[in-house]
């Protein structure tokens, strides 16, 4: 559910500002892994948790990296 979510975000960034499209796909690729990562070492309740985390965690990355444009 939330690599669908990312790909809709990285759609509408990279129609509004084509410079952060390597930015998204390094993104992607690092959530992708924390994912897989979670996937072998938590379990199902601590994963949920951890969603949320990793979704306030994306949204602190997406304020630094639009401040430091």
């Amino acid at each position: 559910p939330f690599v669908k979510n990312l790909e809709i975000i990285i759609a509408l960034f990279v129609f509004f500002d084509w410079k952060s499209f390597l930015f998204w796909i390094l993104l992607s690729i690092i959530l992708e892994e924390i994912w897989v990562w979670e996937f072998f070492f938590e379990g199902g309740a601590i994963k949920k948790a951890s969603n949320a985390i990793k979704t306030q965690l994306f949204i602190i990355i997406l304020y630094s990296f639009y401040g430091f444009m």
